[in-house]
């Protein structure tokens, strides 16, 4: 439990943890939408490529493959990290009862 004396430190400390979590997540999601941003380049690009009679190479398809997985990849690690926000709010619930 720590050195609690009050409620209201392990409140403070709970919402720091949360907090903090919460910072690494929005972080993830900017990056998700910067990784979408220029997939929808790649992908306008491969699209008016075909489009003006010319075949898209294995380099540009693989190129359209890495940023889907590193958006999955985010997805995933916001999902990790909502289960550990719900995981430390259990804990210092627990350590409010205990106080």
């Amino acid at each position: 439990m720590g050195a609690y004396t009050e409620v209201s430190g392990i409140e403070k400390s709970r919402d720091n943890n949360i907090f903090a979590i919460e910072t690494r997540i929005t972080l993830t999601k900017k990056c998700i939408e910067k990784i979408q941003t220029n997939l929808d380049k790649r992908i306008k690009s491969t699209a008016d490529a075909e489009r003006s009679g010319k075949t898209a190479n294995e380099e540009l398809k693989k190129d359209i493959e890495s940023p889907h997985r590193q958006i999955k990849n985010n997805e995933q690690f916001i999902a990790d990290r909502r289960k550990e926000q719900e995981n430390v709010k259990l804990a210092y619930e627990q350590d409010i009862e205990r106080l």
